[in-house]
C-alpha cells in the first residue's frame, strides 16, 4: 500500500470513527446520521477518546510524510495538530473535570436541527424530539466528569441552566405549529422532559457543585505556552504578548488622532460617546440596519471583484439564541455545515434584554464594521468557500475554536481594514469604530495570556476592557467569561491580522506584476481554513505555478 492509500485510509477512518463519537459534530458538519443522538460524556468515555485519539496519532506517525502528493502532505500536518491538541486539552487540561456546563452542550446539540433547513420540519423535529428525551441520561453521564469545578464556569452553567428552558420551549412552540398533531405532542413532552432534566442538573449544580467549586480557573504558564507551540503560530507566548502590548500603544495614538476629526479638540472618551450615541432607537430597528449594512457589503464586493462569491450562498440575521446571550455580548456568526446543500450562514445579533445601555453597542458605525468582519467579505463568505474544499481533515478541523482560528479570526479581522482602504464606510466614525475594535483585539491579547496563566483576576480584566476600550460593563463581563475557558482562543484575532498582513506583503514582493488582491483573498477564502503555518504553504506552491505562467 502506498503512503497516499495509507494516509487515506487512516483519513476515512479517523473521520468515520470522530462523527460518530461526536454525534453533534456530525450534524455541524451535514451529516445528519446521528441527528437523533446526544455524544456519551461519561467519565469513561472521555478515557476511552483520550485513548482513541493517542492510538490515531501513533497511526498518523506511522505513514511515511515525505511520500505523501497533491495537498495530503497539508492534512497530514493539520491532523497531526488536531490529535495533539485534543490529546492536551483532554489529557491534560481536562476542563471536562472542571466545567459543567453540559447543558450549553445541550442547547448547541438543538440548536443546528432547529434552525438549519437541511430538511423538512417533520424530520428536522423527529430528531429534536430524539435529543430531548436523551438529556436527563445525558446529565447524568455529565456529572461523573465534574471531579474539580471551577467555581466561575459552575456560575456560567447556573444561568444557561436558567436561560435553557426558555430555548427548549421556543423551539417545541415553533415547531409544533409545522409538524403532524402526534409528533406536535411528542415534542410538547420531551420538551417537558428536558426542562425537568435540567432543573434538576440546576439543583445539581447549586447543592452539590457550587459549593465544593474552587476559585482558580487559571492554567499553568508551561501548558499556555505549550497550546502556543500546538498552534505553531511561529511566535512565542512571550513575543505574542510584546506585539499585544505595542499595538495597544499604536492604537491609542490612533484614536486620539481620529477623536480629534471627530470633532476637534475631543479626547477619546468624548469621541466614543459622540460615536455610540448615534444608534437605532429600538433592537428592531438594529436589526433592519443589519440587514442594510449586509447587503451593501456584498453589493461592495461584487462591484469591485474583491472576491470569487459561491453562487448557493445566502446570510440571513438573525437574533443569538437565549441560551447563548450571557457569553456572545454584541453578534456572531454561524455557519452552514459544509455537507448540507443549504448553504445560508446566520448573522447572530444579541438583543439588548432588560439593558437598553447596550444599544450604544449597536451605533452605526459599529454595525457597518461588524457586518465586514461577520458577513462580507469576513466570516460568512470565508466559510462558505471553505465549504466547498474536499478535505475531510480540514472540515473537522475547522470545528475546533482553536485549529485555525487564526487565519479565519485574522482574516475577517484584516478585511476590516481593507474594505476601508478601498473606500467603504471609510468615515471618521468607521474609522474610529475599527480602530477601537483593533486596540479591543490587543487588549484581548494581553487579557488572554495573563488572565488565563493566572496573572490578573477576572475582576481585573473586565476593569482593563472598559477602561482601555469603553465597552460596556455587561459586555465585558461576558467577554471575559467566554476568555477563562478558551486561552489561546482570544489572541487569534490580532495575531492573525499581524500574520495576514506580513504574508500579504511577502506575496506581493515574490509575484510582483502578476500580483492581485483577488488572487491572495481566493486563496485565503478556498484553503478550507487552514491554519496560518500551512497556509503560508499553500501560497508558497501557488505562487510557483503562477509565476511559471506568462504575464499576457
Amino acid at each position: 500500500m502506498s503512503a497516499d492509500q495509507e494516509f487515506d485510509s487512516f483519513v476515512k477512518d479517523f473521520f468515520e470513527n470522530t462523527v460518530k463519537e461526536h454525534p453533534v459534530i456530525a450534524t455541524y458538519l451535514g451529516i445528519h446520521t446521528y441527528d437523533h443522538m446526544l455524544p456519551e460524556v461519561s467519565r469513561e468515555s472521555m478515557y476511552r477518546r483520550i485513548a482513541m485519539a493517542e492510538n490515531y496519532l501513533d497511526r498518523l506517525h506511522s505513514i511515511d510524510k515525505s511520500a505523501l502528493t497533491g495537498e495530503r502532505k497539508y492534512d497530514y500536518d493539520i491532523a497531526e495538530m488536531f490529535l495533539e491538541f485534543w490529546i492536551f486539552w483532554y489529557k491534560e487540561l481536562r476542563f471536562w473535570e472542571k466545567d459543567p456546563d453540559y447543558v450549553g452542550l445541550l442547547g448547541e446539540a438543538i440548536y443546528p436541527l432547529f434552525s438549519r433547513r437541511f430538511a423538512p420540519p417533520e424530520k428536522r423535529a423527529e430528531k429534536i424530539v430524539a435529543r430531548l428525551n436523551a438529556s436527563e441520561e445525558f446529565l447524568k453521564q455529565a456529572k461523573t466528569c465534574i471531579i474539580l469545578p471551577v467555581r466561575l464556569w459552575t456560575e456560567i452553567a447556573l444561568e444557561t441552566c436558567q436561560r435553557m428552558p426558555n430555548f427548549v420551549n421556543l423551539v417545541s412552540n415553533t415547531m409544533k405549529n409545522m409538524v403532524s398533531e402526534s409528533l406536535s405532542k411528542e415534542l410538547e413532552e420531551s420538551s417537558k422532559k428536558a426542562v425537568k432534566a435540567i432543573k434538576e442538573y440546576e439543583e445539581w449544580l447549586k447543592g452539590a457543585v457550587l459549593p465544593r467549586a474552587i476559585k482558580n480557573f487559571a492554567i499553568t504558564k508551561e501548558q499556555y505556552d505549550k497550546l502556543v507551540q500546538i498552534r505553531r503560530l511561529g511566535l512565542s507566548t512571550e513575543q505574542i504578548l510584546s506585539l499585544g502590548e505595542k499595538y495597544l500603544s499604536e492604537f491609542k495614538q490612533q484614536l486620539k488622532e481620529i477623536a480629534n476629526q471627530i470633532k476637534p479638540g475631543a479626547t477619546i472618551e468624548e469621541a466614543k460617546e459622540i460615536v455610540k450615541s448615534k444608534h437605532p432607537q429600538t433592537f428592531d430597528e438594529a436589526l433592519k440596519v443589519y440587514k442594510e449594512a449586509m447587503e451593501k457589503a456584498k453589493k461592495f464586493i461584487i462591484e469591485h471583484a474583491i472576491a470569487t462569491i459561491p453562487p448557493e450562498e445566502k446570510l440571513e440575521i438573525i437574533e443569538t439564541p437565549t441560551f447563548l446571550r450571557h457569553i456572545i455580548p454584541f453578534a456572531a456568526y454561524d455557519p452552514p455545515a459544509p455537507f448540507d446543500k443549504d448553504q445560508t450562514g446566520r448573522y447572530m445579533v444579541t438583543p439588548v434584554e432588560n439593558k437598553p445601555e447596550m444599544l450604544k453597542e449597536h451605533n452605526y458605525a459599529s454595525i457597518m464594521n461588524t457586518t465586514v468582519h461577520e458577513g462580507y467579505p469576513g466570516h460568512h463568505l470565508q466559510l462558505v468557500c471553505a465549504n466547498k474544499h474536499p478535505s475531510l481533515i480540514r472540515h473537522l478541523a475547522s470545528l475546533m475554536s482553536f485549529i485555525g482560528t487564526e487565519t479565519i479570526e485574522g482574516y475577517a479581522h484584516w478585511v476590516e481594514e481593507y474594505m476601508s482602504e478601498l473606500g467603504y464606510e471609510d468615515t471618521p466614525e468607521t474609522r474610529f469604530v475599527r480602530t477601537l475594535d483593533m486596540l479591543w483585539r490587543a487588549v484581548r491579547i494581553i487579557v488572554d495570556i495573563k488572565l488565563c496563566t493566572g496573572q490578573i483576576s477576572f475582576d481585573e480584566a473586565v476593569e482593563m476592557l472598559v477602561r482601555e476600550t469603553g465597552m460596556e460593563r455587561p459586555a465585558a463581563i461576558a467577554e471575559v467569561k467566554r476568555y477563562t475557558s478558551t486561552p489561546t482562543q482570544p489572541l487569534s484575532y490580532l495575531i492573525g491580522k499581524h500574520l495576514i498582513k506580513q504574508l500579504r506583503e511577502e506575496v506581493k514582493k515574490k509575484m510582483g506584476e502578476k500580483y492581485t488582491d483577488k488572487f491572495f483573498i481566493d486563496t485565503i477564502l478556498y484553503s478550507g481554513s487552514a491554519p496560518y503555518f500551512v497556509l503560508k504553504r499553500i501560497f508558497e506552491e501557488k505562487i510557483k505555478q503562477q509565476l511559471q505562467e506568462p504575464l499576457w
